[in-house]
């Protein structure tokens, strides 16, 4: 509980709006990820067969869809856990370079979500619902992250 205490302590410093919706955002990529890294591990099939262009059986199944031998949702999983860690380690010290990381780490995250889905649209033809709730939240994730670097731009030059 002290630790709750420490971030919304910090109202004139860190605005409530951002931690709500940053932690919004990453709690659901972690559910998002968690799930379809459950399934593929176990081996079971993930339920989203809508239509004939929306199969994650296809996406997941892909070449794409591991990176250094590990599904790229334990990867997501991974991105979303350390932005959390970050978020709550910024949330408690203040400290400008821990969310230079966590810009940095959305900066990627949107990037790399883009060419995944680039890749479901064009190059395997065929979406993962999943997939795209994770390219949803990670662009919300970046978009966050920007309008609270915007407002606060002077205060956070890129420093590492």
């Amino acid at each position: 509980m002290e630790f709750l205490k420490k971030i919304f302590q910090k109202k004139e410093v860190i605005p409530l709006w951002w931690i709500i919706a940053i932690l919004l955002f990453v709690f659901a990529g972690l559910i998002d990820t968690t799930y379809l890294s459950l399934k593929q591990l176990s081996g079971s099939s993930v339920v989203c067969n809508i239509y004939e262009v929306n199969s994650c059986s296809n996406v997941l199944t892909s070449e794409y869809s591991k990176l250094f031998g590990l599904p790229l949702s334990i990867l997501g999983f991974g991105y979303y856990f350390s932005l959390f860690v970050f978020i709550l380690i910024y949330s408690t010290g203040v400290n400008k370079k821990y969310f230079n990381i966590l810009y940095a780490m959305s900066i990627f995250g949107f990037l790399f979500s883009v060419r995944l889905v680039y890749l479901q649209f064009f190059v395997i033809e065929n979406l993962c619902f999943y997939c795209m709730l994770s390219a949803l939240f990670s662009t919300m994730i970046f978009i966050t992250n920007s309008v609270y670097f915007i407002y606060n731009r002077k205060k956070f030059k890129i420093s590492f």
